[in-house]
């Protein structure tokens, strides 16, 4: 629009946090979103990974809460505006354990928001988030199973070596040619 002083405003440039903004609204589509390689999600997972190693020093060095228990950072996702992170621990314990270490890292994100933006050098310091990451205790779970499974496999691998299975042919059934025709 025209103001009434005569001047044209500059035509608006789109930014990368538009173009977010509106392919966020589309529905999974690959072409919709950033690949993998590019710039901006090697910069969002650059930006995770120092916040997570100063996040873990923090918690290491500085965040004395009792409740707070054997707890680990195992990654950090930044949002695209780089207003939120998504902070996933693992914690040793029981189930009432890791909850209560989860509610005190929760109550100490203000905290540690304010640490981490004495350290790093960032426009905008992201809100932690902080949830429950159990993909290693599933890891582990997996790791089990198949431990307790291993004498069985190696049980069903020595069958397979003994009999061979039903339509299979041996080494001289190959090397003779079909009935009716010359080598």
């Amino acid at each position: 629009g025209q103001s009434g002083s005569g001047f044209r405003s500059a035509p608006r440039l789109a930014t990368s946090a538009m173009l977010d903004q509106r392919t966020a609204r589309l529905p999974d589509c690959p072409t919709a979103r950033l690949g993998k390689g590019t710039m901006a999600n090697r910069r969002l997972e650059q930006i995770g990974d120092l916040l997570r190693a100063e996040l873990s020093d923090l918690l290491q060095r500085e965040l004395r809460d009792p409740r707070v228990g054997f707890v680990t950072i195992t990654g950090v996702d930044v949002s695209a505006d780089l207003r939120n992170a998504r902070v996933r621990i693992s914690c040793f314990g029981e189930p009432q354990e890791q909850q209560e270490s989860l509610r005190a890292l929760k109550h100490a994100s203000g905290f540690l928001r304010t640490e981490v933006s004495k350290r790093v050098r960032l426009r905008t310091i992201p809100a932690l988030h902080f949830m429950l990451d159990h993909s290693m205790a599933e890891a582990e779970q997996v790791q089990r199973t198949l431990h307790a499974l291993q004498p069985e496999l190696a049980a069903g691998a020595a069958r397979e070596v003994a009999e061979p299975a039903p339509g299979a042919t041996s080494d001289a059934t190959l090397d003779s040619p079909p009935a009716g025709e010359r080598k």
